[in-house]
Protein backbone atom coordinates (compact mmCIF):
# COMPACT_ATOMS: atom_id res chain seq x y z
CA UNK A 1 0.00 0.00 0.00
CA UNK A 2 2.88 2.37 0.76
CA UNK A 3 4.32 1.85 -2.71
CA UNK A 4 0.97 2.63 -4.33
CA UNK A 5 0.61 5.74 -2.18
CA UNK A 6 4.03 6.97 -3.27
CA UNK A 7 3.19 6.31 -6.91
CA UNK A 8 -0.12 8.13 -6.68
CA UNK A 9 1.31 11.13 -4.84
CA UNK A 10 4.09 11.40 -7.42
CA UNK A 11 1.46 11.95 -10.13
CA UNK A 12 0.47 15.20 -8.37
CA UNK A 13 -3.29 14.93 -8.98
CA UNK A 14 -5.60 17.81 -8.09
CA UNK A 15 -7.35 15.66 -5.48
CA UNK A 16 -7.26 12.12 -4.12
CA UNK A 17 -10.10 9.88 -2.95
CA UNK A 18 -8.97 7.34 -0.36
CA UNK A 19 -10.97 4.50 1.16
CA UNK A 20 -10.36 3.00 4.63
CA UNK A 21 -8.08 4.07 7.45
CA UNK A 22 -4.91 2.24 6.23
CA UNK A 23 -5.16 3.76 2.75
CA UNK A 24 -5.76 7.27 4.08
CA UNK A 25 -2.87 6.94 6.53
CA UNK A 26 -0.57 5.86 3.70
CA UNK A 27 -1.62 8.79 1.50
CA UNK A 28 -1.19 11.37 4.26
CA UNK A 29 2.30 10.04 4.90
CA UNK A 30 3.17 10.86 1.28
CA UNK A 31 1.63 14.29 0.81
CA UNK A 32 0.75 17.28 2.95
CA UNK A 33 -0.41 19.40 0.01
CA UNK A 34 -2.72 17.37 -2.24
CA UNK A 35 -6.35 17.52 -1.01
CA UNK A 36 -7.55 14.11 0.18
CA UNK A 37 -11.19 13.09 0.57
CA UNK A 38 -11.54 9.92 2.62
CA UNK A 39 -14.41 7.47 2.99
CA UNK A 40 -14.95 4.45 5.26
CA UNK A 41 -12.83 5.92 8.04
CA UNK A 42 -13.93 5.33 11.61
CA UNK A 43 -11.89 7.73 13.73
CA UNK A 44 -10.27 10.52 11.70
CA UNK A 45 -9.37 12.53 14.80
CA UNK A 46 -7.87 9.61 16.72
CA UNK A 47 -6.06 8.48 13.57
CA UNK A 48 -4.52 11.93 13.18
CA UNK A 49 -6.14 12.71 9.84
CA UNK A 50 -7.89 15.84 11.14
CA UNK A 51 -7.74 17.87 14.35
CA UNK A 52 -11.36 19.02 14.22
CA UNK A 53 -14.36 17.49 12.44
CA UNK A 54 -16.05 20.84 11.83
CA UNK A 55 -13.02 22.58 10.33
CA UNK A 56 -10.23 20.31 9.07
CA UNK A 57 -6.84 22.01 9.32
CA UNK A 58 -4.70 19.64 7.28
CA UNK A 59 -5.14 18.47 3.69
CA UNK A 60 -7.82 15.85 4.41
CA UNK A 61 -11.54 15.69 5.03
CA UNK A 62 -14.22 13.16 4.30
CA UNK A 63 -16.86 10.80 5.57
CA UNK A 64 -17.00 8.69 8.71
CA UNK A 65 -18.57 5.27 8.21
CA UNK A 66 -19.37 4.55 11.86
CA UNK A 67 -18.43 5.38 15.44
CA UNK A 68 -18.19 3.55 18.79
CA UNK A 69 -21.74 4.47 19.82
CA UNK A 70 -23.01 1.86 17.34
CA UNK A 71 -21.56 -0.92 19.51
CA UNK A 72 -24.57 -0.72 21.79
CA UNK A 73 -26.93 -1.26 18.87
CA UNK A 74 -24.85 -4.12 17.47
CA UNK A 75 -25.01 -5.98 20.77
CA UNK A 76 -28.69 -5.13 21.32
CA UNK A 77 -29.79 -6.42 17.90
CA UNK A 78 -27.73 -9.60 18.13
CA UNK A 79 -29.11 -10.30 21.61
CA UNK A 80 -32.65 -9.67 20.35
CA UNK A 81 -32.15 -12.12 17.49
CA UNK A 82 -30.63 -14.77 19.77
CA UNK A 83 -31.92 -14.06 23.29
CA UNK A 84 -30.02 -16.99 24.79
CA UNK A 85 -26.57 -15.61 23.97
CA UNK A 86 -24.45 -15.39 27.11
CA UNK A 87 -21.20 -14.25 25.50
CA UNK A 88 -20.25 -12.16 22.46
CA UNK A 89 -16.79 -11.58 21.00
CA UNK A 90 -15.66 -8.63 18.91
CA UNK A 91 -13.17 -9.49 16.16
CA UNK A 92 -10.68 -7.02 14.69
CA UNK A 93 -7.16 -6.67 13.30
CA UNK A 94 -5.06 -4.25 15.42
CA UNK A 95 -2.99 -3.26 12.39
CA UNK A 96 -5.89 -2.22 10.18
CA UNK A 97 -8.04 -0.95 13.05
CA UNK A 98 -5.73 1.31 15.09
CA UNK A 99 -8.87 2.92 16.56
CA UNK A 100 -9.92 -0.41 18.11
CA UNK A 101 -9.56 0.64 21.75
CA UNK A 102 -12.50 3.04 21.70
CA UNK A 103 -14.71 0.39 20.07
CA UNK A 104 -13.66 -2.31 22.53
CA UNK A 105 -14.50 -0.02 25.44
CA UNK A 106 -17.93 0.79 23.98
CA UNK A 107 -18.55 -2.86 23.13
CA UNK A 108 -17.62 -4.00 26.64
CA UNK A 109 -19.95 -1.45 28.18
CA UNK A 110 -22.80 -2.51 25.87
CA UNK A 111 -22.24 -6.20 26.60
CA UNK A 112 -22.50 -5.60 30.34
CA UNK A 113 -25.68 -3.59 29.78
CA UNK A 114 -27.30 -6.53 27.97
CA UNK A 115 -25.97 -9.12 30.43
CA UNK A 116 -23.55 -10.89 28.09
CA UNK A 117 -19.89 -11.61 28.64
CA UNK A 118 -17.65 -9.59 26.30
CA UNK A 119 -14.45 -10.83 24.69
CA UNK A 120 -12.07 -9.01 22.35
CA UNK A 121 -10.36 -11.27 19.81
CA UNK A 122 -7.55 -9.72 17.72
CA UNK A 123 -6.85 -11.51 14.44
CA UNK A 124 -4.22 -11.00 11.76
CA UNK A 125 -4.55 -13.95 9.37
CA UNK A 126 -6.98 -16.47 7.96
CA UNK A 127 -5.73 -18.97 10.52
CA UNK A 128 -6.51 -16.51 13.32
CA UNK A 129 -10.02 -15.98 11.94
CA UNK A 130 -10.68 -19.71 11.87
CA UNK A 131 -9.36 -20.18 15.41
CA UNK A 132 -11.41 -17.26 16.75
CA UNK A 133 -14.66 -18.46 15.18
CA UNK A 134 -14.09 -22.02 16.42
CA UNK A 135 -13.42 -20.75 19.94
CA UNK A 136 -16.64 -18.72 19.94
CA UNK A 137 -18.65 -21.65 18.58
CA UNK A 138 -17.39 -23.91 21.34
CA UNK A 139 -18.78 -21.45 23.86
CA UNK A 140 -22.06 -21.15 21.93
CA UNK A 141 -21.46 -17.43 21.63
CA UNK A 142 -21.96 -14.71 19.05
CA UNK A 143 -19.63 -12.37 17.16
CA UNK A 144 -19.55 -8.67 16.39
CA UNK A 145 -17.26 -7.75 13.51
CA UNK A 146 -15.58 -4.45 14.20
CA UNK A 147 -15.72 -2.00 11.31
CA UNK A 148 -12.34 -2.96 9.89
CA UNK A 149 -11.14 -3.31 6.31
CA UNK A 150 -9.49 -6.62 7.27
CA UNK A 151 -12.91 -8.05 8.15
CA UNK A 152 -14.41 -6.71 4.94
CA UNK A 153 -11.64 -8.21 2.83
CA UNK A 154 -12.07 -11.58 4.56
CA UNK A 155 -15.87 -11.54 4.54
CA UNK A 156 -16.25 -14.68 2.42
CA UNK A 157 -14.13 -16.74 4.80
CA UNK A 158 -15.83 -15.25 7.87
CA UNK A 159 -19.29 -15.87 6.44
CA UNK A 160 -18.45 -19.45 5.47
CA UNK A 161 -17.02 -20.33 8.87
CA UNK A 162 -19.68 -18.61 10.98
CA UNK A 163 -22.35 -20.33 8.92
CA UNK A 164 -20.62 -23.71 9.20
CA UNK A 165 -20.26 -23.39 12.96
CA UNK A 166 -23.66 -21.69 13.37
CA UNK A 167 -22.22 -18.61 15.06
CA UNK A 168 -24.62 -15.64 14.88
CA UNK A 169 -22.63 -12.66 13.66
CA UNK A 170 -23.36 -8.94 13.49
CA UNK A 171 -21.45 -6.85 10.96
CA UNK A 172 -21.24 -3.16 10.12
CA UNK A 173 -21.41 -3.52 6.36
CA UNK A 174 -24.29 -4.45 4.05
CA UNK A 175 -21.83 -6.13 1.68
CA UNK A 176 -20.94 -8.66 4.35
CA UNK A 177 -24.61 -9.56 4.77
CA UNK A 178 -25.18 -9.63 1.03
CA UNK A 179 -22.44 -12.26 0.65
CA UNK A 180 -23.77 -14.53 3.39
CA UNK A 181 -23.50 -12.76 6.73
CA UNK A 182 -26.43 -13.02 9.13
CA UNK A 183 -27.14 -9.37 9.95
CA UNK A 184 -25.58 -5.95 9.59
CA UNK A 185 -26.34 -2.55 11.00
CA UNK A 186 -24.39 0.24 9.40
CA UNK A 187 -24.09 3.10 6.99
CA UNK A 188 -24.91 2.85 3.29
CA UNK A 189 -21.40 2.78 1.80
CA UNK A 190 -22.67 3.68 -1.68
CA UNK A 191 -24.14 6.87 -0.25
CA UNK A 192 -20.77 7.72 1.29
CA UNK A 193 -19.03 7.48 -2.08
CA UNK A 194 -21.72 9.60 -3.71
CA UNK A 195 -21.25 12.29 -1.10
CA UNK A 196 -17.47 12.01 -1.38
CA UNK A 197 -17.70 12.60 -5.12
CA UNK A 198 -19.50 15.87 -4.36
CA UNK A 199 -16.64 16.92 -2.09
CA UNK A 200 -14.08 16.11 -4.78
CA UNK A 201 -16.07 18.19 -7.26
CA UNK A 202 -16.18 21.13 -4.85
CA UNK A 203 -12.43 20.92 -4.32
CA UNK A 204 -11.84 20.91 -8.07
CA UNK A 205 -14.03 24.02 -8.23
CA UNK A 206 -11.71 25.79 -5.82
CA UNK A 207 -13.12 25.17 -2.35
CA UNK A 208 -10.62 24.59 0.44
CA UNK A 209 -10.44 21.55 2.70
CA UNK A 210 -11.04 23.79 5.73
CA UNK A 211 -14.43 24.74 4.26
CA UNK A 212 -15.53 21.11 4.01
CA UNK A 213 -16.26 19.58 7.44
CA UNK A 214 -15.92 15.88 8.10
CA UNK A 215 -19.37 14.33 7.74
CA UNK A 216 -21.01 11.71 9.93
CA UNK A 217 -23.41 9.05 8.53
CA UNK A 218 -26.81 10.35 7.43
CA UNK A 219 -28.63 7.03 7.78
CA UNK A 220 -27.99 3.63 9.34
CA UNK A 221 -29.53 0.56 7.71
CA UNK A 222 -30.46 -2.84 9.10
CA UNK A 223 -29.86 -5.69 6.65
CA UNK A 224 -30.79 -9.34 7.17
CA UNK A 225 -29.93 -12.56 5.34
CA UNK A 226 -32.84 -15.00 5.58
CA UNK A 227 -30.98 -17.87 3.89
CA UNK A 228 -28.16 -17.69 6.43
CA UNK A 229 -30.62 -17.47 9.30
CA UNK A 230 -32.39 -20.61 8.10
CA UNK A 231 -29.08 -22.46 7.77
CA UNK A 232 -28.27 -21.54 11.37
CA UNK A 233 -31.71 -22.45 12.64
CA UNK A 234 -32.44 -18.84 13.58
CA UNK A 235 -35.81 -17.14 13.19
CA UNK A 236 -35.73 -13.36 13.05
CA UNK A 237 -38.29 -11.94 15.52
CA UNK A 238 -40.99 -9.68 14.13
CA UNK A 239 -39.48 -6.76 16.07
CA UNK A 240 -36.34 -7.11 13.90
CA UNK A 241 -38.10 -7.85 10.61
CA UNK A 242 -40.19 -4.69 10.75
CA UNK A 243 -37.05 -2.58 11.23
CA UNK A 244 -35.12 -4.14 8.34
CA UNK A 245 -34.25 -1.89 5.41
CA UNK A 246 -33.26 -4.87 3.26
CA UNK A 247 -33.73 -8.63 3.50
CA UNK A 248 -31.77 -11.10 1.37
CA UNK A 249 -33.80 -14.24 0.67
Amino acid sequence: MIAYAKELAALRPDAILSATTPATSAMLAETKQIPIVFVSVSDPVGSGFVTHLSRPERNATGFINTDPTLCAKWVEILKEIVPGLSNIAIIYNPRTAPYARSYIEAFTSAAHKFAVEPNALPVASERDIAAAILAVSQRHGGIVLMNDSFNTNNRNLINALTREHKVPTMSYNRNITATGGLVSYGVDEVNLYERAAQYVYRILQGEKISELPVQIPEAINLTLNMKTANAMGISFPDSILIQANEVFE
